[in-house]
C-alpha cells in the first residue's frame, strides 16, 4: 500500500511561517506542499526565492514539490 503525504497551507501570511513548516514537512517525509489564499509562495513574482522564507527553510524548499 503506497501513502501519499501532503499538506495544504491555507492562508498563512508569514514567511517565517511558512519556511519552517517547509523544514518540518521535509523532515516528516511529506511529499506535497500546496499553497492556497494568501500563503506566500518560495519565489517572489520575479522568480526569485524570498531570503526572509529561505532563511527559516534551510533548503527544503528545493526538495519538497510545491
Amino acid at each position: 500500500m503506497i501513502k501519499f503525504m501532503i499538506v495544504i497551507l491555507h492562508n498563512i501570511r508569514s514567511l517565517y511561517n511558512v519556511g519552517s513548516i517547509f523544514r518540518t514537512a521535509d523532515a516528516a517525509g511529506i511529499e506535497k506542499i500546496y499553497l492556497c489564499g494568501i500563503t506566500p509562495k518560495p519565489v517572489n513574482e520575479f522568480g526569485r526565492l524570498r531570503p526572509q522564507l529561505t532563511k527559516v527553510s534551510l533548503g527544503a524548499e528545493k526538495y519538497i514539490e510545491w
